[in-house]
């Protein structure tokens, strides 16, 4: 299981979870301010996800823009947008040390591969969420990350 992540996959739902020790005010802007987005998601979007409605998101300034929408906004807790042909739907805990961000990524491609794939890429990403918080988070190699994924998730 790799490390301070879980994750299932259930039909074409792919679930991960992580604790932070932020609390859920300070994740929530991370999940929906574009500025802070950007330094740790690969949505980068043209506008803050803080209400329903369509917005333009880009991975990097190089990439072909995908079209979002946000469905739901319950400030703190939950978003939930589409994101090109998937659907994305953060929900925060609060936690006694914090909050638990816990994503399900409803998948266009639910094949155990792709699952892993973007499992990996999550994970990768989440930890990058851990750095913007200012904790450190171990250094990951992803090729062994994959490999965990895959073993999990049934695709190895």
């Amino acid at each position: 299981m790799p490390e301070n992540t879980t994750a299932t996959l259930r039909g074409n739902a792919l679930t991960l979870a992580r604790d932070y020790a932020a609390q859920e005010d300070t994740l929530w802007n991370f999940l929906t301010e574009a500025p802070l987005l950007m330094q740790w998601s690969p949505v980068n979007p043209d506008r803050d996800l803080t209400t329903p409605g369509p917005a333009r998101t880009q991975e990097t300034p190089a990439d072909e823009p995908i079209d979002t929408t946000v469905h739901i906004v319950t400030q703190p807790q939950r978003l939930v947008h589409a994101w090109g042909d998937d659907t994305l739907e953060w929900t925060i805990t609060p936690t006694l040390d914090g909050a638990t961000l816990t994503l399900e990524h409803r998948l266009s491609d639910a094949s155990p591969t792709e699952a892993a794939r973007t499992a990996t890429a999550w994970h990768l990403c989440l930890d990058d969420l851990a750095e913007a918080l200012g904790t450190t988070a171990p250094a990951a190699d992803p090729d062994a990350l994959l490999d965990q994924y895959e073993q999990l998730l049934g695709s190895a």
